[in-house]
């Protein structure tokens, strides 16, 4: 039997529909609110990581510092000894110098290889790198072609050893040194150029006395410090003889105990600023040496 037709059936059904709809309709719409969010979420972390390459910004890079060490590895270091740009013709000028504080690694038997990007809003291409090994502990590096407001360069170290198994431990094979040069804190030089080898090796010798010099200064200092600190340890050793006629016998004992170990701190001193001046001698030496070989190139 046929149901009959009820306007009440009718709109039963409408409110139905209608109810079906608002539910669809809401969770479209907080679908739609969900993925937007997480759009601009995105958006807004793509734009925080990428400004600094799209803006040209440089604020979260440093420089490196000059004359400051770079770990190679437990003996050896690296040092930026100069760095300059010439910005009208877009040349950067890189020197780097290697040190063995202990003398027991062999430089002959490293190689590095560098890697020279700049971060800006333009690309790389057409910039070139000219590499001049001038000794095993000078390296010069040019970076041509860059471009202005280029932000930011920064330098990959990839120091490696030519024959490994000479060496105690591979201790190079995941080695990388990293480093930036932000374009405002690099020196200007609207003369500088592309130099001969010639010029590049009378360079080298005045990086060698320069880092030398600093050597010797660095011994004067250490000097001056530990002759300050003999003067206040000599002050505590005169008021401790003071007090020793007004102390028992166990506080003597200790007190001249203490005395002992004082002045074995000044001896200890003495023989250390002993040591730094002998070695500023050798240092100046060096450097006699070193002006009459770059005489040479004059």
């Amino acid at each position: 039997m046929n149901k009959k037709y009820s306007i009440h059936n009718k709109k039963e059904t409408n409110k139905k529909n209608k109810s079906q709809i608002d539910k669809v309709y809401k969770k479209t719409k907080g679908m739609k609110l969900y993925l937007g969010a997480i759009l601009g979420f995105l958006a807004v972390g793509m734009m925080i990581v990428f400004s600094p390459y799209v803006m040209g910004k440089s604020y979260d890079f440093e420089t490196v510092k000059m004359n400051s060490a770079q770990n190679v590895t437990s003996s050896l270091n690296m040092y930026v000894d100069d760095m300059e740009i010439n910005r009208e013709d877009g040349l950067f000028k890189l020197v780097l110098r290697y040190q063995d504080d202990t003398g027991t690694k062999s430089l002959s038997n490293i190689k590095s290889d560098y890697r020279l990007n700049f971060i800006t809003n333009k690309n790389n291409e057409g910039v070139e790198t000219k590499i001049i090994q001038l000794s095993d502990e000078y390296t010069v590096i040019y970076y041509q072609n860059l471009p202005k407001n280029f932000g930011v360069i920064s330098v990959t170290v990839h120091p490696r050893y030519i024959y490994p198994e000479l060496e105690p431990s591979n201790d190079l094979k995941e080695k990388e040194i990293k480093f930036y040069a932000v374009d405002k804190d690099i020196k200007s030089n609207n003369k500088l150029e592309v130099e001969s080898t010639s010029d590049l090796q009378k360079d080298n010798f005045k990086y060698q006395i320069k880092a030398i010099e600093k050597s010797i200064k660095d011994e004067k200092k250490s000097i001056e410090k530990m002759n300050l600190a003999n003067e206040v340890v000599q002050k505590d050793i005169d008021k401790a003889n003071q007090n020793l006629e007004f102390q028992t016998l166990d506080e003597q004992t200790d007190t001249k105990n203490e005395i002992s170990s004082m002045q074995t701190t000044i001896e200890n001193n003495k023989s250390s600023i002993e040591e730094s001046e002998n070695k500023i001698k050798q240092l100046e030496e060096k450097i006699k040496q070193l002006e009459k070989s770059a005489s040479r190139f004059e």
